[in-house]
């Protein structure tokens, strides 16, 4: 495997054709991808740039210019604190390049961006049971918040 330097860029109506495999693995793991999930795929990126308020980065190979991993982020509000608060929702690498700094890349230009914009805090979760994505957060200096919990209401059933 070719070793990569990332480059980070903006996830935009440029690139989502090339970054639909990264969310098609995502959420279909190594099965293979219909081309109509794969068209589902550009279509989830497409809404997510329309939001206004969602926000994806990719993490770019500069040697090949294949698409690495993806973060997608939000913003939110501390009433106690009165600052902005940068939400991951996501953080994906693809399983071929796992390990090779493209999360870490992601991570820091998060941080960057929370730290401009003036943010109190960076805030993402995980399955208690997601040991790698556990140890890579923790690496990059986020810690567990106990004795939270996260509560969620779906408004869509599910598939």
């Amino acid at each position: 495997m070719t070793s990569c330097t990332y480059d980070v860029v903006p996830l935009d109506d440029a690139n989502v054709r090339a970054a639909a495999p990264l969310l098609a693995e995502y959420k279909h793991g190594d099965a293979p991808v219909t081309d109509a999930a794969m068209a589902e795929c550009k279509e989830s990126w497409r809404r997510l740039i329309l939001t206004g308020h969602s926000y994806g980065l990719l993490a770019r190979c500069r040697e090949t210019g294949e698409y690495a991993a993806f973060v997608t982020y939000s913003w939110g509000f501390s009433s106690t604190k009165g600052m902005p608060v940068l939400r991951i929702q996501d953080v994906f690498t693809a399983s071929r390049r796992r390990r090779t700094g493209a999360s870490e890349a992601l991570l820091a230009r998060t941080e960057t961006i929370a730290r401009e914009a003036g943010a109190h805090r960076l805030q993402l979760e995980t399955d208690v049971d997601n040991a790698a994505a556990r140890a890579l957060y923790e690496k990059a200096g986020y810690r567990p918040i106990e004795p939270k919990l996260v509560y969620m209401r779906p408004l869509v059933p599910p598939p």
